[in-house]
């Protein structure tokens, strides 16, 4: 059986500040094997009505998703790699727990499910609590105050 420390893990946290739909999106992303990071990225997805956090968070995946699949050769096929979020809409959606039915994030579900599908990967989805994503989640914070967002919904600590 594989230990989970040899395991690709990753951790996705999205944010939409100041007001949540409707503000600034941004996600932070960290990948690690082994405690070594390998990537790590954080964006502004966009500003405006069609952006709220549950965007921000699938744009989280669908950037991970974007930098593993050129590369999931190189890694360990036979140890899926797992996801870690502290958004219970994602994880659930993503585990086919829940159906992705409307919302602002529908077209950001549909590519990460199309990405998964056309590559044929398999990947577990985990939820965790905000304290268990703080890297992840200080990405994405910082991506909005580097773009002059005040943070209203969820200052940083």
């Amino acid at each position: 059986m594989a230990k989970s420390k040899d395991r690709l893990k990753i951790w996705i946290d999205g944010a939409c500040e100041p007001v949540n739909p409707g503000g600034t999106a941004t996600y932070g992303v960290v990948v690690k094997h082994q405690g070594k990071v390998l990537f790590s990225d954080s964006k502004v997805i966009g500003e405006g009505p069609a952006m709220s956090n549950n965007v921000a968070e699938y744009s989280g995946l669908i950037a991970f998703l974007e930098w593993y699949i050129p590369l999931k050769a190189g890694f360990n096929t036979k140890q899926r790699p797992v996801i870690y979020s502290d958004s219970r809409l994602l994880i659930k959606q993503m585990s086919k727990e829940w159906r992705a039915r409307k919302g602002l994030y529908l077209p950001y579900y549909n590519r990460a499910r199309n990405l998964i599908r056309q590559n044929n990967l398999d990947l577990s989805f985990w939820w965790v609590p905000r304290e268990q994503n703080e890297e992840a989640d200080t990405l994405s914070k910082e991506a909005l105050v580097k773009a002059g967002i005040q943070l209203a919904i969820q200052p940083v600590q």
